[in-house]
């Protein structure tokens, strides 16, 4: 019985032409659809460009959103250690000064947020808010450790 003859590859490169050719005449009739489709692998080098500039800047975001995240734990902790009475209130500020100098947005916030005072008075403004955000469950402590707070900050510097 005889064989007939393949044509596979024949097939195969019309199907391939017939392909591209739709794919040619819709980026003629509708360049818009078929960039959304991403059928418009001739722009491919643009499009690397475009990634290699979004990876940039997600990775520099990471790393603000790092220092951000060290920065408020840092907070937290010279909080936690305000409340537990291991740290005296002036003490506490001068290093939470210190510590979110250069945070994202955090001077603008507080001047937002405060604009009558001073940098030290709305850096106690911000430790008194997370004190009372920290202690918000259990008013009695959070009460007293506002008040020695305050009395401290009215403490004389030679007393300290």
């Amino acid at each position: 019985m005889p064989v007939p003859p393949r044509r596979a590859g024949l097939t195969s490169v019309a199907t391939l032409s017939g392909i591209t050719l739709t794919v040619a005449l819709l980026q003629a009739a509708a360049p818009d659809w078929s960039r959304a489709a991403g059928l418009d692998v001739w722009n491919y080098s643009s499009y690397e460009g475009d990634l290699r500039q979004s990876v940039a800047a997600r990775d520099r975001l990471e790393a603000v959103q790092e220092q951000l995240d060290g920065q408020i734990a840092a907070s937290a902790h010279v909080v936690g250690e305000l409340i537990a009475g291991r740290i005296a209130f002036p003490a506490a500020l001068d290093e939470l000064e210190v510590i979110n100098r250069d945070r994202l947005a955090f001077d603008g916030t507080m001047q937002a947020r405060y604009p009558a005072a001073t940098p030290r008075e709305r850096m106690a403004h911000y430790v008194r808010s997370k004190i009372r955000a920290q202690l918000d469950g259990t008013p009695v402590l959070q009460d007293r450790v506002l008040a020695r707070l305050e009395a401290e900050l009215r403490e004389p510097v030679a007393a300290r």
